[in-house]
């Protein structure tokens, strides 16, 4: 990309979860600020989704079953839930103290621990923070769902038996239409694009 050093400097917010903040793009962000570094990349890691109209970000990775058709962008493909737990917790817990880690909502955890491979498996802790939970199946509280990306590359954790990734919402990469002609911009949803996607396998659970 041919662009003056003015066109490529001055802040940018991007916004993304903390899970693919902390376990999947964290390196590739790090990368990006090397690359163009009169670029001040700002980044928010939350679970609330920014409003791109109100100037809250400049850029959006979230992962939705629908957003608004007026903002720019691109759907990458579908995340990718499994169930986890620690490598030994199978073996060295009696089946008797086996506990899921869950969700605090109720309308939220019923239904895939129905679809679990022990649905007969009473609740042991109930957790709102989705990396919080993720620690507790690490440190061997119980068993829990997590994102493919989280959960397949800890040497660790492994799969529940009888568990096959599930694919939930789309993974989108998104702007404001005011913001899309911006090189900065454009030059930050490419790079987003290129690392992302080379990680699909990873995200839908088939790496």
């Amino acid at each position: 990309m041919n662009l003056s050093n003015e066109k490529l400097a001055g802040p940018i917010t991007l916004s993304l979860g903390e899970p693919m903040s902390q376990f999947l793009l964290a390196k590739e962000l790090g990368e990006f600020t090397r690359l163009y570094p009169s670029i001040q990349l700002k980044v928010k890691s939350s679970t609330i989704f920014a409003d791109l109209d109100k100037g809250e970000a400049d850029v959006v990775i979230r992962g939705a079953p629908k957003l608004p058709e007026h903002l720019i962008g691109r759907r990458l493909y579908k995340l990718g839930l499994c169930f986890y737990a620690h490598k030994d917790y199978c073996e060295n817990t009696p089946r008797k103290d086996w506990r899921w880690i869950t969700p605090l909502e109720n309308e939220v955890w019923p239904q895939w621990l129905a679809q679990s491979p022990y649905p007969e498996v009473p609740i042991g802790i109930a957790i709102d923070d989705i990396i919080s939970r993720y620690h507790a199946i690490l440190n061997g509280v119980g068993m829990g769902r997590a994102a493919c990306f989280m959960g397949d590359p800890h040497p660790d954790l492994v799969r529940l038996p009888g568990s096959a990734p599930v694919l939930k919402y789309d993974i989108w990469l998104l702007t404001h239409p005011d913001l899309y002609e911006q090189p900065k911009v454009k030059l930050l949803m490419q790079f987003l694009t290129d690392a992302l996607m080379t990680k699909k396998t990873l995200v839908e659970g088939e790496a």
